[in-house]
């Protein structure tokens, strides 16, 4: 039976080491740290928006605070029911962004005072948006006197951002983005925690693209699915507005296709109103290795018969040496790189450029033909066609074209 809980990432907070999905070059520092009481008075915790900074420095704070025996955190002293009812007076949280700086000096009073009652740990998020040369300057000053029972962390997305004499006065550890496969984890965690059948792998994987591999990001798309009242496959495909690989070969064979202008190659990206650009370069991706896997190893089941046909007539035409320019291209972009559509929509234009170039290159060689002559020639009828009404309604109003310089400008002087 699905269970709709309401906030399933504060659900799956970690309550125990084991229960932290990623960041395994730390997970097992930080438990020795604690148990051996060398964790350090004054940390930073960086990296990347969901990565589960905050979870970590809370389980830490768990940790420091528990008095039971053994392994901590125990779960069954007084100091872990009251952490995990949340209400914890020991483990105090501070949403930097929301302070005003009428009541900081309030704020780093009560961290720095001496106070005999026993361990406390102050999770400071955000504290790079303090100001650097007043709120920063005093704070420092209180590292120098931190109570034996104190400690502080820092969780920030910019840990850059605070003044370099805090940093040197800190531990810092930058956590990084989860591997798919951890992300993965994650889901099926999540699926024996709230009763929903397993997604499948393209699915999950998916999930993990969609959301740039972000923890955080992947509990809350899978609420809502949860909430939509269905976690069947169809359904699920159709609310991630997920492509087969049509779209996909239809976009390679456009790259492939000197034929087709840039002016053509944006109307195919614009063919299906479902799907952004974003999609279109991380399933691109993924679709060049499955031809590349029948290029190299003749892998006859990696795409469908009617796909392979298509993609091999344009590469018996035009080699592979296009083939090998897009797969340099697709292979310096990660899963967890942040892409806009409208970045990702240049990319594949610039892409689709350099393309046309290595034809034009050819027409010199042939004919001495002005290779940049006839790449800009191609600008230009793309410049004249944007300007028909018709075209402008194709993309959909995106003006990004709306003159040749203008285009020129976006694609960086290509």
């Amino acid at each position: 039976m699905l269970s709709l809980d309401r906030n399933w990432n504060l659900v799956m907070r970690p309550n125990q080491w084991s229960d932290i999905v990623g960041q395994s070059q730390y997970v097992g520092m930080f438990q020795t740290m604690v148990n051996t009481h060398s964790f350090p008075s004054f940390s930073i915790l960086g990296g990347p928006p969901g990565v589960g900074k905050s979870l970590i420095a809370e389980l830490i704070g768990k940790s420091l605070t528990c008095t039971g025996e053994g392994q901590v955190p125990c779960g069954q002293c007084a100091n872990c029911k009251s952490f995990d009812s949340g209400k914890s007076m020991r483990v105090i949280k501070y949403d930097m962004p929301n302070i005003g700086e009428d009541t900081i000096e309030e704020v780093i009073t009560n961290i720095f005072k001496v106070d005999s009652t026993g361990t406390r740990v102050f999770i400071l998020e955000e504290a790079h948006v303090m100001n650097r040369d007043r709120i920063q300057t005093r704070f420092l000053e209180g590292t120098t006197r931190i109570p034996e029972d104190v400690y502080i962390i820092i969780c920030t997305t910019q840990p850059y951002s605070l003044i370099p004499a805090l940093r040197n006065r800190a531990s810092m550890f930058m956590l990084e983005t989860p591997s798919d496969d951890e992300c993965i984890e994650l889901i099926r965690r999540a699926s024996e925690r709230f009763g929903f059948e397993l997604p499948s792998i393209d699915i999950m994987t998916h999930f993990v693209k969609m959301n740039r591999n972000s923890p955080r990001g992947i509990l809350q798309t899978l609420e809502s699915l949860a909430l939509s009242g269905s976690m069947d496959d169809d359904v699920l495909r159709t609310f991630l507005r997920m492509q087969g690989t049509t779209v996909f070969c239809d976009v390679l064979c456009a790259l492939l296709d000197n034929t087709k202008s840039v002016y053509d190659f944006i109307t195919v990206l614009h063919e299906d109103k479902e799907i952004d650009c974003v999609q279109i370069v991380r399933g691109l991706r993924d679709f060049v290795l499955s031809v590349l896997l029948e290029v190299s190893l003749g892998e006859k089941q990696a795409i469908p018969s009617e796909e392979r046909k298509k993609v091999q007539r344009f590469l018996k035409e035009q080699g592979d040496k296009q083939l090998l320019r897009i797969t340099d291209f697709l292979g310096g972009i990660s899963n967890t790189d942040y892409i806009s559509n409208s970045d990702a929509m240049f990319k594949l234009v610039s892409l689709k450029l350099k393309l046309l170039d290595l034809t034009t290159r050819k027409i010199v060689s042939d004919s001495r033909e002005d290779a940049a002559e006839a790449r800009m020639k191609s600008i230009s009828d793309t410049v004249t066609k944007t300007r028909d009404m018709a075209v402008r309604k194709v993309i959909s109003g995106d003006s990004f074209i709306t003159s040749k310089e203008s285009l020129k400008g976006h694609l960086g002087g290509l």
